[in-house]
């Protein structure tokens, strides 16, 4: 052997490290479990059916009552903007195409006036409540 790892054995108390456990001790006991926790799901922005969390946290913080006009003024350009557009384009593209029924384009008429009337309705819909009193 080598001169080091005789030092090393004489120093190390190898007997001691080898005997088996007391047979007083008695390591099978249960495990205290600990109270369950309720783990919000993970939220990935790359998950295209998990966009709705998003758009339902949006929606949740404009209906306080404490949102700012200038949270609702955001919320207006940057979400009713594009819904307005989207909605106003599809208006102009079922009326402005021959070949498209009157029935079909008054199906997008409607959808259209959806899309435009969404968010404005969402976020001022509050107002008249608050007068009201409710």
């Amino acid at each position: 052997m080598d001169s080091k790892l005789k030092d090393l054995v004489a120093r190390t108390n190898i007997d001691e490290l080898v005997q088996p456990p007391p047979a007083g001790i008695d390591l099978n006991q249960p495990v205290q479990s600990t109270v369950a926790t309720v783990i919000e799901p993970a939220r990935s922005t790359t998950d295209p059916l998990q966009i709705h969390f998003a758009t339902a946290d949006i929606v949740g913080k404009l209906q306080e009552p404490h949102a700012g006009g200038g949270l609702r003024s955001f919320a207006l350009v940057f979400l009713g903007g594009p819904a307005l557009l989207f909605g106003a384009l599809s208006i102009a593209t079922a009326w402005s195409n021959p070949a498209v029924g009157v029935v079909r384009a008054v199906a997008v008429t409607l959808f259209g006036l959806a899309m435009i009337g969404f968010w404005p309705w969402l976020l001022l819909r509050g107002r008249r409540r608050a007068r009201r009193g409710d």
